[in-house]
Protein backbone atom coordinates (compact mmCIF):
# COMPACT_ATOMS: atom_id res chain seq x y z
CA UNK A 1 0.00 0.00 0.00
CA UNK A 2 1.22 3.12 -1.26
CA UNK A 3 1.86 6.05 1.54
CA UNK A 4 -0.53 8.13 0.01
CA UNK A 5 -3.35 5.16 0.30
CA UNK A 6 -2.07 4.95 3.92
CA UNK A 7 -2.55 8.59 4.81
CA UNK A 8 -6.34 8.50 3.11
CA UNK A 9 -7.47 5.80 4.74
CA UNK A 10 -5.80 7.29 8.18
CA UNK A 11 -7.70 10.14 7.57
CA UNK A 12 -11.17 8.79 6.79
CA UNK A 13 -10.60 6.68 10.20
CA UNK A 14 -10.46 9.84 12.19
CA UNK A 15 -12.91 11.21 10.40
CA UNK A 16 -15.61 8.44 11.22
CA UNK A 17 -13.90 7.99 15.26
CA UNK A 18 -14.55 11.68 15.35
CA UNK A 19 -17.95 11.84 13.61
CA UNK A 20 -21.74 11.56 15.54
CA UNK A 21 -23.51 11.04 12.52
CA UNK A 22 -21.98 7.31 11.80
CA UNK A 23 -23.20 4.79 14.51
CA UNK A 24 -23.44 1.03 13.47
CA UNK A 25 -26.94 -1.27 14.43
CA UNK A 26 -26.94 -3.36 17.00
CA UNK A 27 -27.70 -6.85 14.92
CA UNK A 28 -30.71 -7.48 16.77
CA UNK A 29 -35.17 -7.06 16.63
CA UNK A 30 -35.84 -3.82 18.63
CA UNK A 31 -39.15 -4.42 21.21
CA UNK A 32 -41.97 -2.73 19.59
CA UNK A 33 -44.70 -1.73 22.13
CA UNK A 34 -47.41 -4.44 22.95
CA UNK A 35 -51.14 -3.24 22.67
CA UNK A 36 -54.18 -5.80 24.45
CA UNK A 37 -54.06 -8.66 22.35
CA UNK A 38 -56.56 -11.39 21.73
CA UNK A 39 -55.38 -14.89 21.85
CA UNK A 40 -57.67 -17.49 20.17
CA UNK A 41 -56.91 -20.84 20.82
CA UNK A 42 -59.22 -24.00 21.93
CA UNK A 43 -60.51 -25.16 25.41
CA UNK A 44 -59.70 -23.29 28.52
CA UNK A 45 -56.23 -21.54 29.85
CA UNK A 46 -56.18 -24.94 32.12
CA UNK A 47 -55.87 -26.76 29.66
CA UNK A 48 -52.41 -27.81 27.70
CA UNK A 49 -52.16 -26.01 24.55
CA UNK A 50 -50.37 -23.69 22.41
CA UNK A 51 -52.64 -21.00 22.46
CA UNK A 52 -53.00 -21.24 26.42
CA UNK A 53 -49.07 -20.89 26.16
CA UNK A 54 -48.94 -17.80 24.30
CA UNK A 55 -51.86 -16.59 26.25
CA UNK A 56 -49.69 -17.25 29.49
CA UNK A 57 -46.25 -15.30 27.29
CA UNK A 58 -48.25 -12.19 27.18
CA UNK A 59 -49.90 -12.02 30.17
CA UNK A 60 -46.46 -12.55 32.09
CA UNK A 61 -45.17 -10.06 30.01
CA UNK A 62 -48.03 -7.19 30.14
CA UNK A 63 -49.29 -8.13 33.57
CA UNK A 64 -53.38 -7.42 34.99
CA UNK A 65 -54.62 -4.13 33.96
CA UNK A 66 -56.57 -3.16 31.00
CA UNK A 67 -53.64 -3.86 28.45
CA UNK A 68 -54.26 -7.74 29.78
CA UNK A 69 -54.67 -10.37 26.82
CA UNK A 70 -57.85 -11.73 26.60
CA UNK A 71 -58.60 -15.08 25.83
CA UNK A 72 -61.33 -16.88 23.38
CA UNK A 73 -62.08 -19.98 22.64
CA UNK A 74 -62.75 -20.27 18.72
CA UNK A 75 -65.06 -23.43 19.78
CA UNK A 76 -67.01 -21.61 22.97
CA UNK A 77 -67.41 -18.04 20.97
CA UNK A 78 -70.82 -19.45 19.38
CA UNK A 79 -72.67 -19.46 22.70
CA UNK A 80 -71.19 -16.23 23.69
CA UNK A 81 -73.36 -13.00 22.92
CA UNK A 82 -72.98 -10.21 20.11
CA UNK A 83 -72.26 -7.65 22.78
CA UNK A 84 -69.92 -9.61 25.10
CA UNK A 85 -68.25 -10.26 21.99
CA UNK A 86 -68.13 -6.52 21.24
CA UNK A 87 -67.28 -5.16 24.79
CA UNK A 88 -64.30 -8.13 25.20
CA UNK A 89 -62.61 -7.54 21.52
CA UNK A 90 -62.99 -3.67 21.62
CA UNK A 91 -59.81 -3.09 23.17
CA UNK A 92 -57.81 -5.54 21.50
CA UNK A 93 -55.21 -4.03 18.93
CA UNK A 94 -53.99 -7.41 17.58
CA UNK A 95 -55.44 -10.77 17.35
CA UNK A 96 -53.09 -13.78 18.25
CA UNK A 97 -54.46 -16.81 16.56
CA UNK A 98 -53.53 -20.46 17.91
CA UNK A 99 -55.69 -23.53 15.95
CA UNK A 100 -54.17 -27.23 17.03
CA UNK A 101 -52.12 -28.27 14.39
CA UNK A 102 -52.11 -31.73 12.60
CA UNK A 103 -56.02 -31.68 12.80
CA UNK A 104 -57.85 -34.54 10.65
CA UNK A 105 -61.23 -33.57 11.99
CA UNK A 106 -63.18 -32.07 9.42
CA UNK A 107 -66.26 -31.10 11.43
CA UNK A 108 -63.76 -29.35 14.40
CA UNK A 109 -62.07 -27.42 11.78
CA UNK A 110 -65.00 -26.32 10.38
CA UNK A 111 -66.38 -25.42 14.00
CA UNK A 112 -63.16 -23.18 14.67
CA UNK A 113 -63.34 -21.59 10.86
CA UNK A 114 -67.01 -20.82 12.27
CA UNK A 115 -65.84 -19.23 15.28
CA UNK A 116 -63.11 -17.10 14.08
CA UNK A 117 -65.59 -15.88 11.80
CA UNK A 118 -67.87 -14.86 14.40
CA UNK A 119 -64.83 -13.10 15.87
CA UNK A 120 -63.55 -11.30 12.92
CA UNK A 121 -67.20 -9.37 13.13
CA UNK A 122 -66.59 -8.26 16.64
CA UNK A 123 -62.84 -6.63 15.73
CA UNK A 124 -62.86 -3.51 16.47
CA UNK A 125 -61.79 -1.01 13.46
CA UNK A 126 -58.33 -0.12 15.36
CA UNK A 127 -57.12 -4.09 15.35
CA UNK A 128 -54.43 -3.69 12.53
CA UNK A 129 -52.91 -6.66 12.74
CA UNK A 130 -53.22 -10.67 12.99
CA UNK A 131 -50.84 -13.45 13.49
CA UNK A 132 -52.00 -17.04 12.93
CA UNK A 133 -50.38 -20.00 13.45
CA UNK A 134 -50.49 -22.38 10.46
CA UNK A 135 -48.76 -25.94 9.54
CA UNK A 136 -46.00 -26.45 7.31
CA UNK A 137 -47.33 -27.44 3.82
CA UNK A 138 -50.89 -25.83 4.52
CA UNK A 139 -50.43 -23.09 1.83
CA UNK A 140 -48.69 -25.45 -0.22
CA UNK A 141 -51.29 -24.38 -3.24
CA UNK A 142 -50.07 -20.62 -3.50
CA UNK A 143 -50.84 -19.26 0.09
CA UNK A 144 -53.82 -17.10 1.10
CA UNK A 145 -57.30 -17.90 -0.30
CA UNK A 146 -57.57 -20.98 -2.28
CA UNK A 147 -60.85 -22.47 -4.33
CA UNK A 148 -59.96 -25.73 -2.55
CA UNK A 149 -60.76 -24.23 0.74
CA UNK A 150 -63.99 -22.20 -0.53
CA UNK A 151 -65.57 -25.69 -1.16
CA UNK A 152 -64.61 -27.25 2.15
CA UNK A 153 -61.85 -29.41 0.38
CA UNK A 154 -58.42 -28.13 1.89
CA UNK A 155 -59.34 -27.92 5.55
CA UNK A 156 -55.97 -27.21 6.49
CA UNK A 157 -55.41 -23.74 5.46
CA UNK A 158 -59.19 -23.04 6.30
CA UNK A 159 -58.12 -20.59 8.89
CA UNK A 160 -55.76 -18.57 7.10
CA UNK A 161 -57.80 -18.34 4.14
CA UNK A 162 -60.22 -16.70 6.65
CA UNK A 163 -58.41 -14.44 7.91
CA UNK A 164 -56.80 -13.01 4.68
CA UNK A 165 -60.36 -12.79 2.92
CA UNK A 166 -61.49 -10.42 5.85
CA UNK A 167 -58.41 -8.81 5.31
CA UNK A 168 -58.84 -8.07 2.06
CA UNK A 169 -62.60 -6.84 2.49
CA UNK A 170 -61.31 -4.27 5.21
CA UNK A 171 -61.13 -0.63 3.62
CA UNK A 172 -58.58 1.27 3.19
CA UNK A 173 -58.67 3.56 5.76
CA UNK A 174 -58.85 0.30 8.31
CA UNK A 175 -55.55 -1.37 6.94
CA UNK A 176 -55.27 -4.81 8.39
CA UNK A 177 -51.84 -6.83 8.19
CA UNK A 178 -51.54 -10.19 8.39
CA UNK A 179 -48.61 -12.39 9.62
CA UNK A 180 -48.68 -16.13 9.39
CA UNK A 181 -46.05 -18.67 11.22
CA UNK A 182 -45.58 -21.55 10.27
CA UNK A 183 -44.82 -24.57 12.40
CA UNK A 184 -44.03 -28.34 11.82
CA UNK A 185 -45.14 -31.44 13.58
CA UNK A 186 -45.04 -31.07 17.22
CA UNK A 187 -43.77 -34.35 18.47
CA UNK A 188 -40.38 -33.19 19.21
CA UNK A 189 -38.30 -31.59 22.46
CA UNK A 190 -36.80 -27.85 21.75
CA UNK A 191 -33.87 -27.94 20.60
CA UNK A 192 -31.89 -25.35 18.59
CA UNK A 193 -34.50 -22.32 16.94
CA UNK A 194 -34.33 -22.06 13.25
CA UNK A 195 -36.65 -19.48 11.60
CA UNK A 196 -36.63 -18.99 7.80
CA UNK A 197 -38.64 -16.85 5.18
CA UNK A 198 -39.32 -19.80 2.97
CA UNK A 199 -41.09 -22.86 3.87
CA UNK A 200 -38.98 -25.68 5.04
CA UNK A 201 -39.34 -29.33 6.25
CA UNK A 202 -38.78 -30.28 10.02
CA UNK A 203 -40.39 -30.18 13.37
CA UNK A 204 -41.12 -28.06 16.10
CA UNK A 205 -41.45 -28.09 19.64
CA UNK A 206 -44.99 -26.64 21.57
CA UNK A 207 -42.69 -24.21 23.36
CA UNK A 208 -40.88 -23.21 20.71
CA UNK A 209 -44.29 -22.62 18.49
CA UNK A 210 -45.47 -20.63 21.56
CA UNK A 211 -42.28 -18.29 21.87
CA UNK A 212 -42.34 -17.42 18.37
CA UNK A 213 -46.11 -16.49 18.46
CA UNK A 214 -44.96 -14.47 21.65
CA UNK A 215 -41.90 -12.86 19.79
CA UNK A 216 -43.30 -12.30 16.77
CA UNK A 217 -45.40 -9.74 17.95
CA UNK A 218 -43.21 -8.58 20.35
CA UNK A 219 -40.34 -7.59 17.76
CA UNK A 220 -42.88 -6.32 15.19
CA UNK A 221 -42.73 -9.21 12.39
CA UNK A 222 -44.06 -8.44 9.03
CA UNK A 223 -42.60 -10.94 7.44
CA UNK A 224 -44.14 -14.63 6.99
CA UNK A 225 -41.85 -17.30 8.45
CA UNK A 226 -41.04 -21.12 9.40
CA UNK A 227 -40.00 -22.02 12.66
CA UNK A 228 -37.94 -25.01 13.24
CA UNK A 229 -36.59 -26.93 16.51
CA UNK A 230 -32.92 -28.34 15.19
CA UNK A 231 -30.43 -30.86 16.51
CA UNK A 232 -27.57 -28.70 15.82
CA UNK A 233 -26.54 -25.43 15.31
CA UNK A 234 -25.76 -21.66 17.20
CA UNK A 235 -27.83 -20.47 19.91
CA UNK A 236 -29.67 -17.31 19.39
CA UNK A 237 -31.88 -15.09 21.35
CA UNK A 238 -35.17 -14.10 19.77
CA UNK A 239 -34.12 -10.90 18.80
CA UNK A 240 -31.32 -12.00 16.24
CA UNK A 241 -33.37 -14.76 15.12
CA UNK A 242 -36.39 -13.53 13.77
CA UNK A 243 -34.04 -10.11 12.72
CA UNK A 244 -34.73 -11.34 9.02
CA UNK A 245 -38.35 -11.63 9.30
CA UNK A 246 -38.37 -7.23 9.83
CA UNK A 247 -38.60 -5.78 6.69
CA UNK A 248 -38.08 -8.49 5.49
CA UNK A 249 -34.25 -8.90 4.59
CA UNK A 250 -33.25 -9.38 1.34
CA UNK A 251 -29.61 -9.54 1.66
CA UNK A 252 -26.53 -9.28 4.12
CA UNK A 253 -22.88 -9.56 3.92
CA UNK A 254 -20.09 -9.68 6.57
CA UNK A 255 -17.97 -6.84 5.96
CA UNK A 256 -14.43 -5.98 7.77
CA UNK A 257 -15.55 -2.60 9.20
CA UNK A 258 -19.23 -1.78 9.71
CA UNK A 259 -18.51 2.08 10.13
CA UNK A 260 -16.94 2.05 6.69
CA UNK A 261 -19.63 0.38 5.17
CA UNK A 262 -22.43 3.10 6.82
CA UNK A 263 -20.15 5.50 5.20
CA UNK A 264 -19.67 3.54 1.83
CA UNK A 265 -23.84 3.14 1.37
CA UNK A 266 -24.12 6.62 2.42
CA UNK A 267 -21.89 7.72 -0.73
CA UNK A 268 -23.09 5.27 -2.79
CA UNK A 269 -26.33 6.40 -2.67
CA UNK A 270 -25.92 10.11 -2.65
CA UNK A 271 -24.24 9.21 -6.23
CA UNK A 272 -26.78 6.60 -7.44
CA UNK A 273 -30.27 8.88 -6.79
CA UNK A 274 -30.14 12.53 -6.17
CA UNK A 275 -33.52 14.13 -6.28
CA UNK A 276 -34.84 13.42 -10.39
CA UNK A 277 -31.49 12.45 -11.45
CA UNK A 278 -31.38 8.44 -11.56
CA UNK A 279 -29.46 5.10 -12.90
CA UNK A 280 -31.60 2.95 -15.14
CA UNK A 281 -34.65 3.10 -12.74
CA UNK A 282 -38.11 3.66 -14.29
CA UNK A 283 -39.45 4.86 -10.74
CA UNK A 284 -38.12 8.32 -8.95
CA UNK A 285 -36.33 7.74 -5.51
CA UNK A 286 -35.92 9.60 -2.73
CA UNK A 287 -32.35 8.83 -0.46
CA UNK A 288 -31.58 9.96 2.92
CA UNK A 289 -28.79 8.99 5.36
CA UNK A 290 -29.43 7.34 8.50
CA UNK A 291 -27.08 6.55 11.40
CA UNK A 292 -26.07 3.31 10.17
CA UNK A 293 -26.27 3.77 6.39
CA UNK A 294 -29.18 4.63 4.42
CA UNK A 295 -32.98 4.82 3.36
CA UNK A 296 -34.36 4.65 -0.38
CA UNK A 297 -38.04 5.40 -0.80
CA UNK A 298 -39.98 5.19 -4.26
CA UNK A 299 -41.64 8.02 -5.41
CA UNK A 300 -44.24 7.42 -8.03
CA UNK A 301 -44.91 9.71 -10.54
CA UNK A 302 -47.52 11.58 -9.89
CA UNK A 303 -46.67 11.80 -5.93
CA UNK A 304 -47.96 14.96 -4.63
CA UNK A 305 -44.22 17.38 -3.69
CA UNK A 306 -46.26 18.08 -0.37
CA UNK A 307 -45.70 14.68 0.44
CA UNK A 308 -42.42 14.03 2.66
CA UNK A 309 -40.33 11.02 2.21
CA UNK A 310 -41.69 9.54 5.61
CA UNK A 311 -45.30 9.25 4.07
CA UNK A 312 -44.09 7.54 0.90
CA UNK A 313 -45.67 4.26 1.26
CA UNK A 314 -44.70 2.56 -1.98
CA UNK A 315 -41.89 0.26 -0.81
CA UNK A 316 -38.11 0.86 -0.34
CA UNK A 317 -34.98 -0.33 0.89
CA UNK A 318 -32.99 0.45 3.81
CA UNK A 319 -29.23 -0.44 4.20
CA UNK A 320 -27.93 -1.09 8.04
CA UNK A 321 -24.41 -1.50 8.96
CA UNK A 322 -23.99 -3.59 12.33
CA UNK A 323 -22.49 -4.64 15.16
CA UNK A 324 -23.28 -8.21 15.61
CA UNK A 325 -24.48 -9.95 18.77
CA UNK A 326 -21.36 -12.68 18.18
CA UNK A 327 -18.61 -10.26 17.16
CA UNK A 328 -18.96 -9.64 13.76
CA UNK A 329 -19.76 -6.98 11.65
CA UNK A 330 -22.16 -6.93 8.80
CA UNK A 331 -24.27 -4.95 6.17
CA UNK A 332 -28.00 -5.76 5.46
CA UNK A 333 -30.47 -4.69 3.31
CA UNK A 334 -34.38 -4.78 4.51
CA UNK A 335 -37.37 -3.77 2.62
CA UNK A 336 -39.25 -0.59 4.32
CA UNK A 337 -42.64 1.35 3.63
CA UNK A 338 -44.55 -0.64 2.30
CA UNK A 339 -48.30 -0.11 2.94
CA UNK A 340 -49.96 -2.54 4.42
CA UNK A 341 -51.76 -3.93 0.55
CA UNK A 342 -48.26 -4.82 -0.17
CA UNK A 343 -47.83 -8.11 -0.74
CA UNK A 344 -44.89 -9.72 1.88
CA UNK A 345 -43.35 -12.40 2.87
Amino acid sequence: MSPERQEAEQMADELIDGSEIIRCGTGVAEETPLPCVAVCGVGTLEEESVGAAVHQEFQVFKGDGPEAPVWFDLLGVVQRSWEDLDQAMARCRTMVVCPPLGLSDRRKVKAMRDGLKILLDSCPSALNRIVILSQIGAQAGGGGFNVGSFFGVDFKSALVDEVTVYARKRPPSQPLSVLVVRAGDQDVRPGVVQVSLNEESGKTSPETVAAAMFNAVLYGVNANFTVLDRRQGRRMAWGEVLLPCVGPEVWRKEVPDARKAALFVQQWASTFIDGSFRFGMKTPMEQRPTPSGCELRFRPVGTPSAKTMEELDEGGLEFLAELAPDGTQRLRCRRVAYSAKAACG
